[in-house]
């Protein structure tokens, strides 16, 4: 019953929000709007921007697999797998 009234809250803002779109627009958009930020721009140079692109691109899934391939715990509250942890968990039979 609570995922109805959340769906009639998020249907009834946003079409509040259609409807006050115009108005908001100044207060809330235009003080706060900065214009493009584009990598070339900040570094002056497209081969930079494709260098730094390519390092970060290949730098997260290299980060991501360290993390999740140490099998260790990531975070300090985690307790190990959960395999390990979830006594009612399907994996233990």
């Amino acid at each position: 019953m609570d995922a109805v009234f959340a769906l009639l809250g998020g249907l009834a803002g946003t079409a509040l929000f259609a409807q006050l779109h115009e108005t908001l627009i100044p207060v809330l958009y235009d003080p706060t709007n900065v214009g493009q930020i584009i990598l070339t721009d900040l570094l002056g140079n497209y081969a930079a921007a494709v260098a730094v692109l390519g390092i970060g691109f290949g730098l997260c899934p290299w980060g991501i697999g360290k993390l999740w391939g140490s099998g260790g715990p990531i975070v300090a509250f985690e307790g190990g797998r959960d395999s390990e942890t979830s006594p009612g968990n399907a994996e233990n039979g």
